[in-house]
């Protein structure tokens, strides 16, 4: 491989690696870079080169929370993430829950949370507000392409699960 290919090729690999914040991902190609062969014409393998992606989507999606009544919700997200070689995940999230009832819209819990994990399913964690009932919450879950579940614990002791689709389909 002759000086020019090389450079095309690191110049590629740097184009490809870049990220969209328009909702996906570019692929990140795995480029295999032959090593040099040792005394004697045995090459030695293959060098894979990796790279990591960033990536910032917003999904919106449909919840169900579970108290003593089920209450639909309308849910908006946004949400930042970094996925490293190794396929880990980690980043934040922004979310906006507005309640559906009989006359319309109720008031809305808005969360901020952590996302740790894989691709395959993350980890969420944080702190957010219910503004229908003035208190402050944390919450725990979990995620996976088109699919969340979690529990909100309020500050006087209420506990909401909740479950939920979204158009949001993984890092």
């Amino acid at each position: 491989m002759n000086t020019f290919s090389k450079i095309l090729l690191i110049i590629t690999a740097l184009f490809y690696s870049q990220t969209s914040f328009a909702g996906s991902s570019v692929p990140t190609p795995i480029i295999a870079v032959p090593i040099p062969i040792i005394p004697g014409g045995v090459p030695i393998g293959n060098q894979t080169i990796l790279s990591e992606s960033n990536e910032t989507v917003a999904s919106v999606g449909l919840r169900l929370e579970f108290g003593d009544v089920i209450k639909p919700s309308i849910v908006g997200t946004v949400r930042h993430t970094e996925t490293d070689i190794d396929n880990d995940v980690t980043g934040a999230l922004a979310e906006v829950a507005v309640p559906l009832t009989p006359d319309g819209f109720s008031t809305s819990t808005f969360r901020i949370m952590g996302i740790f994990g894989d691709t395959d399913v993350q980890g969420l964690a944080g702190v957010g507000f219910d503004f229908g009932d003035g208190q402050a919450l944390i919450a725990i879950g979990a995620q996976t392409d088109y699919v969340d579940g979690g529990v909100n614990f309020k500050l006087d002791g209420t506990v909401t699960p909740y479950v939920g689709g979204s158009s949001y389909d993984g890092p």
